[in-house]
């Protein structure tokens, strides 16, 4: 569950120095004598096969996350969770979570995606019109999410002080103010962050020219959620759950349907989360009344 974004080009990259070490290791040295011939036509490892061997898993409603793994493969309809753990060795929440979604979704470490261009989750290369929902533990963030390498801060202890944090994030990313909800019946904050084009990406630090927000909950700079592309829009809930920091973000392309956007809206509704709110809540922010729901706060723009 380590490193829950996945870099692509970096994957190429390491593809293409492996074959070029076999190459080197290969080369006879100083005897000046011819290569030794390759038998002709080798059949290509099982492994290094471009066609999928076998069509992606379906996955019947129940836990598609324990503490520390999480299934990959297409949903049907029905309720899902997510089991919380102890955090830093549980990067997916720290408490049970539920959730139900429709027909036509997939899941791979812990997003639960429509429209994504692999079943293998590669946020370098969002799909045109993606849409998923994702949650996140976090001890850290960066304060810098074009330039983070060394810019990562503690994540504080309060839903105000990992809004401000967020907010004030630098890398060209647009915050919202950020808006009072209730979210699953705890106190919430709810930013919308937008990405425009003048952002310049390809200068960050992320190897391929994106953002990385926050990291996973161990205390390194690895995983974490990156990779916001330009037309893109993510929303944040920040929670305080279970003596923990943690948010619920969705995150949707440019091209999103109307009709996606209600089906990822109706995912983040249906959201519970098995533990007692904190009373008082640890924001010091003043909530939603107790009957407004997560839906309130929308995530379409």
């Amino acid at each position: 569950m380590n490193n829950r974004f996945r870099l692509g080009g970096a994957v190429a990259a390491i593809a293409v120095i492996v074959v070029l070490g076999l190459v080197l290791i290969q080369k006879p040295g100083g005897s000046g004598g011819p290569l030794p011939s390759a038998s002709p036509n080798p059949s290509p490892s099982p492994a290094l096969s471009s066609t999928p061997s076998s069509s992606p898993a379906v996955i019947s409603p129940g836990q598609i996350c324990s503490a520390t793994a999480c299934l990959t493969g297409t949903l049907e309809a029905g309720a899902y969770s997510f089991a919380g753990g102890l955090i830093p060795a549980a990067t997916v929440t720290p408490a049970d979570l539920t959730f139900t979604v429709p027909a036509g979704w997939t899941t791979d470490s812990g997003y639960v995606s429509k429209n994504a261009l692999t079943m293998q989750k590669d946020l370098a290369h969002l799909g045109p019109n993606e849409v998923f929902f994702a949650t996140f533990p976090i001890t850290n963030v960066f304060s810098d999410a074009c330039h983070g390498t060394n810019t990562m801060v503690s994540a504080g202890t309060t839903i105000d002080q990992l809004t401000n944090l967020l907010v004030a994030e630098k890398g060209g990313r647009v915050a919202s103010a950020p808006t009072n909800v209730t979210f699953a019946g705890f106190p919430a904050k709810r930013i919308k962050f937008s990405v425009p084009a003048a952002v310049g990406v390809e200068s960050c630090d992320a190897g391929v020219g994106l953002l990385h927000l926050w990291p996973d909950p161990d205390g390194t700079s690895n995983g974490g959620i990156c990779c916001s592309a330009v037309g893109s829009t993510d929303v944040v809930y920040v929670l305080h759950i279970a003596g923990e920091q943690f948010v619920v973000m969705t995150r949707q392309a440019a091209g999103a349907s109307a009709a996606d956007l209600a089906e990822l809206n109706a995912i983040v509704a249906s959201i519970q989360i098995a533990t007692s709110p904190a009373s008082p809540a640890p924001s010091g922010a003043s909530s939603v009344p107790s009957g407004a729901s997560p839906s309130g706060a929308s995530p379409s723009p």
